[in-house]
């Protein structure tokens, strides 16, 4: 923001070598490579992939979504912003807050329509609020998506119990 990336760019390498990575260097990174004088998409690109790997919580999405509307990249910008909607439905999930995760994870649907782990906690709380046919078709999209999915394999065993 300081107008070195340049310099940040070298600082965030040597970090991310040394340190093994968490997701938000690797957010940075891509983040310094789209303020160099001249932009390097493609390095951006791979660093933000590279962040994929440590799932970024939400606001970390925000910012890479960002940054792919920056680079004119809408398609992975929509993209992040379901992932970070995913992501703060887990969040909301985890602290038993299941009608503000629906939201969220409906959200996430909608934007990634193709990720497997949205329509699995889709199906959860579809399961936990009594409503088995919108849980069965949820834990189904999950398995189309994912057949190998252990977890969804066996809440819709759970619902023909």
């Amino acid at each position: 923001k300081l107008g070195h990336a340049p310099v940040a760019i070298q600082l965030l390498d040597r970090s991310l070598f040394h340190t093994g990575g968490k997701a938000a260097g690797f957010v940075l990174l891509g983040e310094a490579w789209t303020r160099v004088e001249v932009p390097e998409a493609e390095k951006a690109r791979q660093a933000w992939k590279l962040a994929d790997q440590f799932e970024p919580d939400s606001a970390l999405r925000q910012r890479v979504a960002e940054g792919y509307r920056k680079l004119g990249d809408t398609v992975e910008a929509q993209r992040q912003t379901g992932l970070g909607q995913y992501q703060a439905g887990k969040t909301l999930w985890l602290k038993n807050d299941l009608v503000s995760a629906a939201v969220r994870f409906e959200e996430a649907a909608r934007l990634v329509p193709d990720h497997a782990a949205t329509w699995f906690y889709l199906g959860e709380i579809r399961r936990l609020q009594g409503d088995k046919p919108a849980a069965e078709s949820a834990f189904r999209r999950c398995l189309a998506l994912n057949p190998d999915h252990g977890r969804a394999l066996s809440a819709l065993e759970r619902l023909r119990q």
